[in-house]
């Protein structure tokens, strides 16, 4: 992924581009939007990246209400995108964690 806001990574080998379009800190979470694209322009799918940053590594949170307002803010996203629930244009979620296995289960 770009780390940049603005930032293009090109991926010539699938054919594809990930413009990293904006990004909002809400103090314990970030939230990113990215836009993935083939070349040709006809595909394009928008990506939110929601990025919790305050689970201790071997550990849990000292209070739940940050998780909390991370899982709203998810909730919320959901709700406001307009493709929730439609059968035909889901939202797929992804959830892990920084290692990729461990505190997600």
């Amino acid at each position: 992924w770009p780390s940049t806001v603005g930032n293009v990574l090109v991926c010539p080998k699938y054919d594809l581009e990930v413009l990293y379009q904006s990004e909002e800190d809400h103090g314990y979470f970030i939230i990113r939007t990215f836009l993935l694209k083939d070349f040709s322009g006809k595909l394009a799918r928008i990506i939110k990246h929601f990025n919790y940053q305050s689970w201790p590594d071997f550990g849990v949170p000292q209070t739940i209400e940050p998780f909390l307002n991370f899982v709203n803010a998810i909730q919320n996203y959901e709700n406001q995108s307009g493709v929730f629930p439609d059968s035909q244009n889901d939202l797929i979620k992804l959830v892990h964690c920084l290692a990729g296995i461990g505190r997600s289960g």
